[in-house]
């Protein structure tokens, strides 16, 4: 740069100076202007390359822009998972508590169904003693009994003694509560497991077995069938089972159904 304006100087002097200084000044300002044309395309390629920076910082910082919003909305996202998280220990501290009152609940229960038991047991006691008082209930009895131990078999001082099931409250005498109905209907449920049925003077009493399965009372008897001539048949036994449903209970009363006729009997 110095050169060149050393060299702009000595232009007003040149016509001054002998004819081969003057010819060397102008080599030397056509090579300074070579000089000058380069470093004027340099100066427009580093612009060009600044701006170029330039848009590459400007597409970075709307980048970082982008970037910052995810994180922001990243962040609001983990502060609801958070809270989340916080309703979820609300909600197990809650199941614990509901578990202790269930705990709670069931001791509660295990002490009623004890009292239940005892109560029951007295009832059964009364029932046994009043024939005539039916105070059961309408669950069926068990007939099972349990199995006898082995000779050997050392005594539990802690086994529990198995009771006497209630007495069913279906046994007793049943007579026909419609006192229009054409045939008398007269049952006795046995305690142990037969029944005695009259219907009329001509058919006689029938005998049999009975037994209750929920809501249902079945009865079965043994008929005899006649020798028959004509098939060369003779004289049988088969036996006949009439299954009645039970469509109401008290201590007083009792409905059954056979087929789609009711039949509504009474204690006497």
């Amino acid at each position: 740069m110095r050169s060149a304006l050393l060299l702009f100087a000595l232009v007003p002097v040149l016509p001054l100076l002998p004819g081969c200084i003057a010819w060397e000044i102008r080599d030397q300002l056509k090579t300074v202007n070579a000089q000058l044309a380069e470093v004027n395309g340099s100066v427009t390629v580093t612009h060009s390359e600044i701006q170029q920076v330039k848009t590459r910082l400007n597409t970075m910082n709307a980048d970082l822009s982008t970037t910052n919003d995810k994180l922001l909305e990243a962040n609001t996202k983990l502060v609801d998972v958070q809270s989340g998280l916080t309703r979820v220990d609300t909600t197990n501290s809650s199941l614990g508590t509901l578990d202790q009152q269930l705990t709670s609940m069931q001791a509660s229960l295990t002490k009623i169904d004890a009292h239940l038991a005892s109560l029951r047991g007295t009832i059964g006691k009364l029932d046994s003693a009043i024939p005539f008082l039916d105070l059961g209930g309408d669950a069926p009895v068990d007939h099972t009994a349990p199995a006898p131990a082995a000779p050997d078999a050392p005594v539990n001082p802690n086994a529990t003694v198995a009771t006497t099931p209630a007495r069913d409250p279906l046994v007793g005498t049943w007579l026909q509560s419609d006192p229009t109905a054409k045939s008398k209907y007269i049952l006795v449920l046995l305690a142990d497991g037969s029944y005695i049925l009259d219907t009329s003077p001509q058919a006689g009493l029938q005998r049999g077995t009975w037994k209750r399965d929920s809501q249902q009372l079945t009865l079965s008897y043994t008929a005899t069938i006649a020798a028959d001539p004509a098939t060369s048949q003779p004289e049988r036994s088969t036996t006949v089972t009439n299954t009645l449903a039970i469509t109401a209970q008290t201590t007083r009363s009792l409905t059954l159904l056979n087929d789609e006729t009711l039949i509504v009997l009474r204690r006497p």
